[in-house]
């Protein structure tokens, strides 16, 4: 799930491929929202597995489309 950093707006689901390299993320090979909306340039808060951990993701030169 990603929502704009700084935000209070509603959380979206995304679509992803990542490569890995020794258990670390290489690479993103696209992200895209699931509605096929697209994700525009700036930061996200991203919030991932059943504790809900949170970290930052930044969309920049349409690496989201």
């Amino acid at each position: 799930m990603f929502r704009e950093r700084g935000s209070d707006a509603d959380w979206f689901g995304v679509e992803f491929l990542v490569y890995y390299e020794r258990s670390q993320i290489r690479n993103f090979g696209y992200v895209r929202r699931k509605d096929c909306g697209d994700i525009p340039d700036g930061e996200y808060d991203v919030r991932e597995g059943e504790d809900e951990r949170r970290r930052k993701w930044k969309n920049g030169m349409g690496s989201g489309k």
